[in-house]
């Protein structure tokens, strides 16, 4: 029996998520997780005021009953390599010089380039002494590979911009997340259970158009009360449980019975 799915996209404009669990035609219960998110910037309504409500950081959980993931087949996983360094080096010196020079009353144009006076013996001898500086400094490239969906541990990839923007593209494309296995058991059933959630630190709201305040001294104030009215607003659209901080904003079930 196919797996069949249901998504959960209440704010669809903002956060949309999908998913697909096929199994294998060689190989009979092995399955294949496959994944469609798409994080997008876009203006929402809430009580009379015009949002432009995005994320700049978002979490891909999953969850399963009666499955295993097959080990090596997770998606985004950041596999560190030894990497060859581009190294640039500079050296900083610092020495003294020491500049002995013999003053002898050979000739009389000798003398007087090293006295005034021209007077001197010939026991008389000086010593000048140069010190010369130069900076040390070295230098590294390396070259890091950023990834938009990373796996981060716990059956959890993140996704996240390389300049730290707000998120507004489609970072997986049904691509796979990871391979799947029937348990030895063999429940009766088998799910999966994907969810998109973000932290409020993490979601960005500018207030657009409000016909309510009027005025630039309520600007600020405004928009951080409306930052947090937004947050719980979301959550309380994507779920019923209480309000932590934390929103989820979709999930995706695939469920086969059996």
């Amino acid at each position: 029996m196919p797996f069949q799915s249901r998504n959960h996209n209440p704010l669809a404009q903002v956060v949309e998520l999908k998913s697909v669990v096929t199994e294998s035609e060689q190989d009979p219960g092995r399955y294949a997780l496959e994944t469609e998110l798409g994080i997008f910037e876009e203006e929402i309504t809430l009580d009379k005021a015009t949002i432009s409500v995005g994320l700049t950081k978002a979490s891909l959980s999953l969850a399963i009953d009666g499955l295993d993931i097959e080990e090596k087949t997770k998606f985004g996983v950041h596999h560190v390599p030894s990497q060859m360094m581009k190294v640039q080096r500079r050296t900083n010196i610092e020495a003294g010089i020491e500049e002995t020079k013999a003053h002898e009353l050979i000739a009389s144009g000798e003398i007087s380039m090293l006295t005034p006076t021209g007077k001197g013996s010939a026991a008389r001898s000086g010593k000048t002494t140069h010190t010369a500086k130069a900076s040390f400094q070295e230098e590294s490239e390396v070259q890091i590979e950023h990834l938009p969906v990373k796996y981060v541990g716990n059956d959890t990839w993140r996704v996240t911009d390389p300049a730290g923007k707000t998120l507004d593209a489609t970072y997986l494309n049904y691509d796979r997340l990871c391979d799947l296995k029937t348990k030895d058991a063999k429940p009766n059933r088998i799910r999966t259970v994907l969810s998109v959630h973000a932290k409020a630190k993490d979601i960005s709201a500018v207030v657009t158009h409000d016909e309510r305040f009027f005025g630039d001294r309520t600007k600020l104030n405004k928009e951080k009360v409306l930052g947090i009215l937004v947050s719980k607003a979301l959550h309380e659209i994507a779920e019923e449980a209480e309000y932590r901080g934390t929103i989820t904003f979709s999930a995706s079930v695939a469920t086969n019975e059996g």
